[in-house]
This record gives C-alpha cells, sequence and structure tokens, in this order.
C-alpha cells in the first residue's frame, strides 16, 4: 500500500507532524512519500492513503495547501483515503482565556481543507486531526505521536 505525505510548514511544527506520521506509517506497512508543497510541487498523488497538513494561519490553511487540495481531481482520487492534519494554538487553561481564544482554533485549516473536499464530493473517504501547538512558534504538545498513532488506529476500524 502506498501513501504520500503532503504538507506546509512555517516554523517547522507541521513539518514534524508530517514527518512523524510518515514514520509511523512506514511501520504500518506503507510505501511512503513526503512532500513539502513550498519546495515541491506534488503532481502524481496516486496513493492509497492521501495525508494533506498545513499550520493554521488566522484560521487558514495555507496558501500552497488550499491550492494543492482545490486542484485535485475527484475521479483521480477514487478509491484513495484523505487524511487531513494541522496545527493549532493550545487553548489556555484559564476558562475567561480560552472562551476568548477559541475563536482562533474553531475555524481552521483542517475545517477550511475540508470545505473544499466537500464541494469536491470527497469527504466521504475523509478523516482529520489536530496537534496543538504549545507556544506561538511552538514546540508542539507533548502528546502528539500519540495522537497520530490514534487516528492511524481508528482508520484501521474504518
Amino acid at each position: 500500500m502506498k501513501s504520500i505525505v503532503v504538507y506546509d510548514s512555517v516554523h517547522g511544527n507541521t513539518r514534524t507532524v508530517a514527518l512523524e506520521l510518515a514514520r509511523q506509517l512506514m511501520e504500518m506497512g506503507y510505501e511512503t512519500s513526503t512532500v513539502n508543497i513550498a519546495e515541491q510541487d506534488a503532481h502524481d498523488v496516486t496513493c492509497d492513503l492521501l495525508c494533506i497538513g498545513s499550520p493554521t494561519r488566522m484560521k487558514k490553511a495555507t496558501r500552497q495547501v488550499k491550492k494543492f487540495v482545490k486542484r485535485l481531481d475527484p475521479e483521480a482520487m477514487k478509491g484513495t483515503r484523505i487524511v487531513l492534519f494541522d496545527t493549532i494554538m493550545a487553548l489556555p487553561d484559564d476558562p475567561k482565556e480560552r472562551e476568548k481564544a477559541r475563536k482562533w482554533v474553531i475555524v481552521n485549516a483542517v475545517t477550511r481543507m475540508q470545505d473544499i473536499l466537500a464541494k469536491k464530493g470527497l469527504m466521504d473517504r475523509t478523516s482529520s486531526f489536530h496537534v496543538e501547538v504549545t507556544g506561538m512558534k511552538g514546540p508542539l504538545a507533548p502528546d502528539f505521536p500519540a495522537k497520530i498513532s490514534q487516528h492511524l488506529a481508528s482508520l484501521k476500524t474504518q
């Protein structure tokens, strides 16, 4: 089985998640490749599992990731599972601060990618997860490898 992890990263956090996701997929037996969409274009995405990741920037996916998702051909994606992931700001512990900050994570890179895929009729084979970034530029929440494992395990049961 073949998987491709396509991602964009600004401060390196989404890249770290993408590389860990690729590592875990290889452990599961997938032939896996990674593509940093800012450094090279992903033309051939013929695979069994396509993973797409972006940092959440001002409630959006990066321009490069959005462009890539918009170019996906629904006909060519038949039979391909899609996993969307993003890095998002960790919410503060203080309830008042948490409520103020929620507006920045409720709409995020994943929800924006889902909107595009829904218009293409690809949501029936799509799943997603978020990884929290604990500071403005990082680091990632320490549980992120476990979050990836849990999501991959849920794919096996679907």
